[in-house]
Formats: structure tokens, C-alpha cells, sequence
């Protein structure tokens, strides 16, 4: 049979080849369609299309009449590559045989050269399809990833890797009363080792993706890695997670941005454990999920919890060096798990080895338990309540000696505003050991790991804050099983900083799976609770939805009404009047700001850095409402305050200077918008290291006010008997952004914008009129191009149009 496939596979190629050849430009051959005889097949339906091939629903004419699947190459689609491809997705198939491999009866071409191959027809639906129609419970899914291990595992020991293991490619069918699960479309297969699939080049070309977003593995992402038979361990991974949450650890476009976009190792974030996605699902999917393998949803969690958590991840993880090193491995530790033996993807501690022998013998277990239970368990409580004490004390004590270390520092820098380069070398240094010198204390190094976290944040490093956070969660999620303070305060950590990186769903999930926890520890009304609904709130308010934060922004403040000093509750009036600004109920926001002050003004009396930030808040507010005389006096008196405290390295000097600028713009002073803008920059850069956002701002800030100087100075020029001079400066302003890359890449500087800029600065000049008009009638057309205009681009259009249309 390989011997005769073989040959076919040959001669279609070369029937291919000589139809190409032989075909003229005129000619266009017939399309196949039910009815069409191709050899001794008919053609009944098509039934799937590929990247490359049709798939027809055939009849078997000659010797026999049997069901048939015919996969045909494209039209249009003769390029050497693809061609190749498909000729090795035949060579593949032939040389299987495995009765979870779809098989291979015959290989040709069409009257037209086309190649195509006949295979066995399966008459099924997508894995994930199936288990979530049928309600399968979790064994029997985990019985079938097992079958598929299996499977791939012969295509392995062939040479052969699949590179695009999907649910659609792994379909179930009924075979002798039971499921059976089918392996199909070997379609970009790869020979490895010695094995050749075909004579013909089959060149990936740089940077392109072969397969499907969301079940490659990290390394076909990579231009120049190598993809070997690891590639589809990462995707059997992806499938198993699908089974147990319903979800694939990343969504396409995650997967495009995590992999494909900044595929550098430290860049990327592991994908929560199944477990952890199943707790963080909204209670209706958990329930649907559940239902689906036929439980409730606290038995989904538990039976995912531990061993299916552990391999899983060992898949999905992102050096392939760390995950299992072949299909079969993977096969035998579900297998193991299914059987309560322990499983290679954790460490084998005694307690865990304990554990699941006590699983598999129950009775004899059970029995010598009790006998031994009478005779040791004077001893056992008073032992435990020594070592909880010890353990307490030196958890405390380390901690509490660390804590003074690194906080008594950020104090000094942050009352006297210095340059916090050592405290971020000091963080670093600690960071980096945490895991060598605490390997034995999990407990101490999660509450290490949090400090750190919220350390970073506040010098505004909240990447490097993020990455602390997760690892504290991960410690957390290790130490406890069900609900806890300590892993819901590291949850709510956690999302504030993904917030603050602009991870809003990621944000969400950590918040919402905080929440319920607090709430279920504690109610509504305590202030950690109230703490959770404020940062989901402001959360919920950064997604464009308000609305649906705001019933959680209440029941903060009304929290912080009690408690008006609590520093968790920081966000909680600051979300509530930012979602009634967002909302359009301004005078509702500008009271609870001044309910706010007032508050901290009976506290602290009339300056505090609390007050402060207030004052800027209110202010800031004031400049959107346009009450700019209202807003001025307070934003002077808030950077007053803020260079008492923190000297000239206010870290909210940029957001105050910013507000200066837009009362400055109100009134038209262009020269006062300049000065405060480049003010609100230079605050930025002293405080923040570079690639923060606020720097980012304080460019657009910069950028904006340049631009909106120049178009001032180019109305003056354009006026009867303007001052003279009044070009030169618009001039180079506009230079300084083309010449600045910070400045350029600002969506403000719309390189059409700049260009009627010009035009328009240089029109009334006789000797430039020429020239000017060439500037305005270029750039008016590129602006004109955008399908949907903002409303400022509307305003500039209307403007550049009126400059080109002076005589």
C-alpha cells in the first residue's frame, strides 16, 4: 500500500506539473461539483475547506462502493510551496497507521493536474464539540486526550509532526457502540529526523504562521526556532485545558500579542492554572462548565485542583525544555492520574505520595489510620501548636525585619523627594534571591513578594510591580486551597497592577475572584471587601463600562464615609466621581470631590499630600468642565504643597502642570500653554523612568501645545499688516516635532496637520505662496482620506480648507 501511494503521489505531482506547463492563459478548467466522477470516486458534498484543499463527501465506485473523503488542491493555489505541502500531507498519511489516524486509501489528480488524495471519511464533530454536546464527564475526556497522545505519539516515532492539533482536526465519531477519536488534516506535517516527505522544497517563508492562533506552541511564533515534536505537546496541552475550563489558556488575538508580537521570554505571562480559570469564570459559564462533565461546581474545581493543574501547565509551558518531552509522557501521567497515582509534573513529596496511596487503598488505610490516631494524637496536638508558634514567630520576625529594611527607605525618598535609584537596586537585589533564600518558606516569600510589588507601584514601575504580584499570587494560590485573606489582599494587588498596565480584562478577572472571596469572608461592609469594589469599579470605568461599576463605587464610599482614613479605601471616591464624570453628571463629581477635601482637611488640617492630590483632582475636574477660573487657584495651591513635600520631585507635578496648560489654552495664551507644557514634561521625566506612560503624556501634552502655538502664529501671519517675524517661530516649532521622535509619534502630530501648517504659516509670504499652496493642498487631501474623522480632525479639515480657499 505505501509502495503503490508512493507512486501515485509521484506521478499526480508530475500530471500537476504538466498541466501547468500545457494550460494556456486563456484556459480555465471545470470546477468540481456534486455529481463531478474524478477517477472511481463520485463526488457527493463538500464537506470542509483548508488552507489549501477542498474536502469532498465521495462514493467509491470500483472494486467497492464505500464512503470516501477526497481532499483536492485548490484553485489558484499552484504555488511550489503549497504544492509540496500538499504532496506531503499525502507521504504523511501513508506511512501511519494507527486506528486514531484517519487512513490513507488512494492518491491522484484531477482531469486538470490538481493532486488529490482519498482518505478514510469521519463522520464526526470537534472534540470540544462533542464532549460539550454529549455532557462527557471528565474521565472519559481525559480518556480520549489519552487516545490522541497516543496517536501523535505513532506519528512521532514516523517522523511525522502535526503542527496544527485543533479540536476541528481531532474529530469524534462512533465506532463499535463507543466514541472514537480521529486524527485528520496532516496538511502541514513536518518530517523530521531522516524522514523526507518530498522531493520538493517545502520552504516556510520568515515570519509567517503556519497553523492556528491559540493552540501553536510559543516557539512557532519565533522566527528561526526550529519546531520539533514538543510543538504538539504545547498543543495537546492547549486542547486538555480547553476540555477542563472551556477556554483555551489565551484567545487568538492574547496569543498573537504574547507569542507572535514580543515573544522574548520575559515579556510574556504564564496562563492561569485551569483551576484558576474555572474559579474566575462569571457563576453562570461555571455552572454551564460543570454541568457539561456532568457535576457541580465545586467538584469541577477540586477534581481540577492539583495533578490536572500541574500537567496541564508542564504542557502549555513556554520552554519546551520544561515540558513533557514526548505525547507518551503526557498519556502516562493522565493515565496515572485516573489510576490516583502520583504524577510526574509535581515534585513527589512524601506528603503527596502519602496521599494518593491512600487514595488507591482506602480500607487498609483507613484501618491502620484509626489504631494509630488513639496512640498519637496527645502528642500530634501539642507538637503542632509548638511549630505553628515557631513557625509564626520566625515568619514574623523575618518579615517585620524586612518590611523596616525597605519601607523606612521609600519614606526617606519619598518625603524628601530624591532619586530612588538605590531603593530600586535594593528591590532588585532582594527580588532576584527570594527564591534561593526562601525556597522552604512560601508563606514569608509571598508577603515578601507583595511588599516588593506594592514598592514598585509606587515609584510608578508597575511592570516590574506586576511580575512581583503574580509571582505572589502563584505562592499564595500554593499555600491555599480555598478561600483566604492572604490570597485575596495578593489578588487584589495583582490587579491593580494589571490595571495599571493597561490588562483590564486580566484586571477584572483578579478583581472579581477577590471580591467573592471577601465577600464570603467577610460581607459587604468591611473595609477589605469595600477596597475590592473600589478597584473594580475604577477597573470597569478604564473598560468603557461605568455604568456597571457603579453600584460597587457606592458601596465603597458609603464604606468610606465610616472609615474616611483607611488607606485601602484610597480609590474608593476617586472611582465613584470619575464614573459620574464619564457619565456626565459633573456637579455630582465635583461634590464628592469637595466632600472628599473637607474630609481630609478636618483629618489633617490644611496641607497633607492627601490634600494635595485632591487639589489637583478638583482642579483637573474644574478644567473639564471649563470653570478654568475655578480650577487655577486650585491647581497653584496643590503644586505649592506638592514642592513642599516632595521638593522637585513631585510625582503628580506633571498631571498639575497639565491642568495649567488647558487654563492657559483657555484663554488663548499660547505662550503660558508652551511653558506649562514642557513643565508638565520635565516633572514627568524627573520622577518616571523612561517608556512610562506619563512621559508618554507628557509628549502628547507637548506635542499639542506646539502644534496649537503654530496654528495661533499662522491665523496671526494670515491677518491684515500682521507683526512681523511671526512665521519664523510657527516655523520652527513645527520642526522641533518632525525633529523630536517622542514629539512625532504623538497622535496629536498628524504629519497632514504639520504639513497645512506650514502651508498656511508661509501663504500670505508672495515669494512662498507658490510653495504654501502645495503644503495645504497635500495635506488637506491626506486628511481627507480618514473614513471617520474625529471631531478635531473635522475642525482641522474645515480650517486647512479655508487657508487653501484665500485668495
Amino acid at each position: 500500500m505505501q509502495g503503490f501511494l508512493a507512486q501515485s503521489i509521484s506521478d499526480a505531482f508530475r500530471a500537476f506539473e504538466d498541466a501547468r506547463l500545457e494550460d494556456s492563459p486563456t484556459r480555465t478548467p471545470d470546477l468540481e461539483r456534486p455529481g463531478t466522477r474524478i477517477g472511481r470516486y463520485d463526488l457527493l458534498e463538500q464537506i470542509g475547506e483548508g488552507g489549501f484543499g477542498t474536502v469532498w463527501r465521495a462514493e467509491q465506485v470500483l472494486p467497492v462502493r464505500r464512503p470516501v473523503a477526497l481532499k483536492i488542491l485548490k484553485l489558484g493555489m499552484d504555488t511550489c510551496e503549497v504544492i509540496a505541502r500538499f504532496e506531503a500531507e499525502r507521504q504523511a498519511l501513508a506511512v501511519l497507521d494507527h486506528p486514531n489516524i484517519a487512513k490513507v486509501f488512494d492518491a491522484g489528480a484531477t482531469p486538470t493536474g490538481r493532486p488529490f488524495f482519498v482518505m478514510e471519511l469521519v463522520d464526526g464533530e470537534p472534540i470540544t464539540r462533542h464532549c460539550a454536546r454529549a455532557c462527557v464527564p471528565l474521565a472519559e475526556r481525559l480518556a480520549l486526550v489519552i487516545a490522541v497522545c497516543h496517536a501523535v505519539q505513532h506519528a512521532h516515532q514516523k517522523g511525522i509532526i502535526h503542527r496544527d492539533l485543533k479540536p476541528s482536526n481531532l474529530l469524534v465519531a462512533k465506532g463499535d457502540g463507543k466514541p472514537v477519536v480521529k486524527i485528520i488534516d496532516f496538511g502541514i506535517a513536518k518530517a523530521t529526523g531522516a524522514a523526507r516527505l518530498t522531493e520538493h522544497t517545502l520552504v516556510t517563508q520568515a515570519g509567517r504562521l503556519i497553523g492556528t492562533p491559540a493552540y501553536l506552541s510559543p516557539e512557532q511564533a519565533g522566527l528561526g526556532q526550529d519546531v520539533d515534536t514538543r510543538s504538539d505537546v504545547y498543543s495537546l496541552g492547549v486542547v486538555l485545558y480547553e476540555l477542563l475550563t472551556g477556554t483555551t489558556p489565551f484567545g487568538s488575538e492574547e496569543w498573537l500579542r504574547e507569542f507572535a508580537e514580543r515573544p522574548a521570554e520575559g515579556h510574556a505571562r504564564d496562563p492561569q492554572r485551569p483551576s484558576a480559570r474555572l474559579r474566575s469564570l462569571s457563576p453562570a459559564r461555571l455552572e454551564e462548565a460543570a454541568a457539561g462533565q456532568q457535576c457541580e461546581p465545586p467538584r469541577l474545581i477540586a477534581a481540577v485542583t492539583g495533578d490536572l493543574d500541574w500537567i496541564a501547565m508542564k504542557a502549555l509551558d513556554r520552554d519546551r525544555t520544561r515540558r513533557f518531552d514526548s505525547p507518551a509522557a503526557l498519556a502516562a501521567d493522565l493515565e496515572r492520574h485516573l489510576r490516583h497515582e502520583p504524577v510526574s509534573a509535581r515534585p513527589p513529596t512524601a506528603g503527596y505520595v502519602l496521599r494518593r496511596y491512600a487514595q488507591r487503598h482506602r480500607v487498609a488505610v483507613t484501618a491502620a489510620a484509626a489504631i494509630a490516631l488513639v496512640v498519637i494524637a496527645g502528642v500530634a496536638v501539642s507538637t503542632a501548636m509548638v511549630l505553628r508558634q515557631r513557625t509564626a514567630l520566625a515568619q514574623s520576625q523575618q518579615v517585620s525585619r524586612f518590611l523596616k529594611k525597605v519601607l523606612s527607605q521609600a519614606g526617606v525618598e519619598k518625603a524628601l523627594g530624591r532619586d530612588a535609584t538605590m531603593l530600586r537596586e535594593i528591590l532588585a537585589e532582594t527580588a532576584k534571591n527570594l527564591a534561593d533564600e526562601l525556597r522552604d518558606q512560601p508563606a514569608v516569600e509571598a508577603e515578601l513578594r507583595a511588599v516588593i510589588a506594592n514598592t514598585y507601584m509606587d515609584l510608578g514601575e508597575y511592570e516590574v510591580g506586576l511580575e512581583q504580584s503574580t509571582a505572589a499570587v502563584r505562592l499564595q494560590r500554593q499555600l491555599h486551597r480555598g478561600d483566604d485573606d492572604d490570597l485575596a489582599r495578593a489578588l487584589v494587588l495583582q490587579g491593580d497592577a494589571q490595571e495599571q498596565v493597561g490588562k483590564l480584562k486580566e484586571a477584572e478577572a483578579s478583581l472579581r475572584e477577590a471580591l467573592a472571596m471577601r465577600q464570603r469572608l467577610h460581607g459587604d461592609r468591611d473595609v477589605r471587601t469595600a477596597a475590592a469594589h473600589a478597584l473594580l469599579a475604577w477597573t470597569l470605568l478604564k473598560s468603557g463600562r461605568p455604568l456597571e461599576g457603579e453600584a460597587s463605587a457606592r458601596l465603597a464610599v458609603d464604606v468610606w464615609r465610616q472609615h474616611p482614613r483607611d488607606p485601602g479605601l484610597f480609590n474608593a471616591v476617586k472611582s465613584l466621581y470619575a464614573i459620574c464624570h464619564n457619565t456626565n453628571r459633573h456637579d455630582e463629581s465635583i461634590a464628592l470631590m469637595q466632600e472628599e477635601l473637607a474630609s481630609l482637611r478636618h483629618d489633617y488640617g490644611p496641607e497633607h499630600p492627601d490634600i494635595m492630590n485632591t487639589l489637583d483632582n478638583l482642579g483637573m475636574q474644574f478644567t473639564r468642565v471649563k470653570r478654568f477660573d475655578e480650577a487655577e487657584p486650585l491647581l497653584w495651591e496643590s503644586l505649592r504643597q506638592g514642592e513642599k513635600f516632595y521638593r522637585d520631585r513631585n510625582p503628580v507635578a506633571y498631571h498639575i502642570y497639565s491642568g495649567l496648560s488647558k487654563v492657559a489654552a483657555s484663554r488663548q495664551d499660547w505662550e503660558q500653554q508652551l511653558q506649562h507644557a514642557r513643565a508638565s514634561l520635565a516633572s514627568a521625566e524627573k520622577v518616571f523612568p523612561p517608556g512610562n506612560r506619563y512621559r508618554r503624556e507628557g509628549h502628547d501634552l507637548v506635542a499639542g501645545a506646539l502644534l496649537q502655538y503654530a496654528e495661533g502664529l499662522a491665523e496671526a501671519a494670515g491677518k491684515p499688516n500682521p507683526s512681523p517675524g511671526l512665521a519664523a517661530p510657527a516655523l520652527a516649532f513645527l520642526e522641533e516635532i518632525a525633529a523630536t521622535p517622542e514629539l512625532a509619534a504623538s497622535t496629536k502630530a498628524a504629519p497632514a496637520w504639520i504639513e497645512c501648517l506650514r502651508g498656511a504659516t508661509l501663504r500670505k509670504d508672495p515669494a512662498n505662496r507658490e510653495e504654501a499652496t502645495a503644503f495645504l493642498a497635500r495635506g488637506l487631501t491626506a486628511m481627507k482620506t480618514k473614513e471617520k474623522p474625529s471631531t478635531e480632525e473635522t475642525r482641522r479639515i474645515k480650517k486647512a480648507a479655508a487657508w487653501l480657499a484665500e485668495r
